[in-house]
């Protein structure tokens, strides 16, 4: 069977380039954060303050730090950027 013709292949695509343009769009609105990243600030927007494996089930992500240490190395977010 070629790969092309499993739905799942087709879905995996559409995710990876949903997350390359809307990375895309926030690099040339100059804004430092990942689509990663943006997930996880809209949960805390919702939501406020969650430990690391509340954002990890919400989010669907594994309960790792490489998404905080990622951000450690990049430019602090704008003060305007607040949550509240």
């Amino acid at each position: 069977m070629d790969h092309e013709e499993i739905p799942l292949h087709w879905i995996n695509r559409l995710g990876f380039l949903v997350r390359r343009a809307l990375g895309d769009q926030f690099r040339a609105a100059g804004h430092p954060v990942s689509p990663e990243e943006w997930a996880i600030l809209l949960v805390l927007w919702k939501y406020g303050p969650r430990t690391p494996g509340a954002l990890a089930d919400v989010t669907i992500k594994d309960r790792t730090t490489i998404i905080c240490h990622d951000r450690e190395r990049r430019p602090p977010l704008p003060a305007h950027w607040s949550m509240r």
